[in-house]
C-alpha cells in the first residue's frame, strides 16, 4: 500500500503533530523503564490516523495555505473536518500513561497537541466560512506548532522513521 504524506502545513492541523527529529535516547542517558512499550502505544495511535487518511488525498492541487483561494476553502474545510479532525487521536494520546522519566516531557507534548487541535478547529471554521486571512493565520500557527511538537516528540524518544512522522512530519 502506498504511504501517503500530508502537506507540511496540514500536519499540525491534521492530528496534532508529534514525532521528532530522529533523536533517540543514548547509552549516556538510558530510556526510562517502560518507554519502549509507551512509544509503541503512541505509534499505534499514529498508525490509526494514517489508516484513516490513506486513500483520501488532499482535494486541491497546488494549494497555498498562506494565500488560499476563497472558492476552494469550503472544500478544504470539509476535507479537514473529515480527515483532519484530531479529536480521536488526541483522546487516545491523553489516555496514555508515560513512564515516570518522561512525564514532564509528555505533558509538554500534550499541551502543544491540544493547542494544535484547537488551531485545527479554527482552521476548519475559517475554511468553511471562506475566511482567507483567518485560514492563513491558522496555517502559520500550524507550522509553528509543528516545529515545537516535533522537538517535544524527539525529547520523549519518538523517531522520524515511524507512522507518527507520516502524520506529524
Amino acid at each position: 500500500m502506498k504511504r501517503t504524506r500530508w502537506p507540511g502545513w496540514l500536519t499540525a492541523a491534521i492530528v496534532c503533530a508529534s514525532c521528532g527529529s530522529g533523536s533517540h535516547p543514548t547509552a549516556a542517558s538510558p530510556a526510562p523503564a517502560g518507554q519502549a512499550a509507551f512509544t509503541a502505544s503512541v505509534e499505534r495511535a499514529c498508525a490509526t490516523a494514517v489508516r484513516q487518511h490513506t486513500g483520501h488525498p488532499f482535494p486541491v492541487a497546488s494549494f497555498d495555505p498562506e494565500h488560499p483561494q476563497p472558492d476552494v476553502l469550503p472544500q478544504v474545510g470539509d476535507y479537514l473536518a473529515r480527515y483532519g479532525n484530531p479529536s480521536a487521536v488526541i483522546t487516545a494520546l491523553h489516555a496514555l500513561t508515560p513512564p515516570a522519566g518522561i512525564t514532564t516531557q509528555w505533558e509538554n507534548l500534550l499541551r502543544l497537541l491540544d493547542q494544535a487541535a484547537a488551531n485545527a478547529h479554527h482552521q476548519i471554521t475559517a475554511a468553511r466560512t471562506r475566511d482567507v486571512s483567518g485560514f492563513a493565520r491558522t496555517a502559520v500557527t500550524a507550522r509553528q506548532l509543528s516545529s515545537q511538537i516535533n522537538a517535544a516528540a524527539s525529547a520523549i524518544g519518538l523517531s522520524k522513521a515511524s507512522s507518527c512522522e507520516q502524520v506529524f512530519g
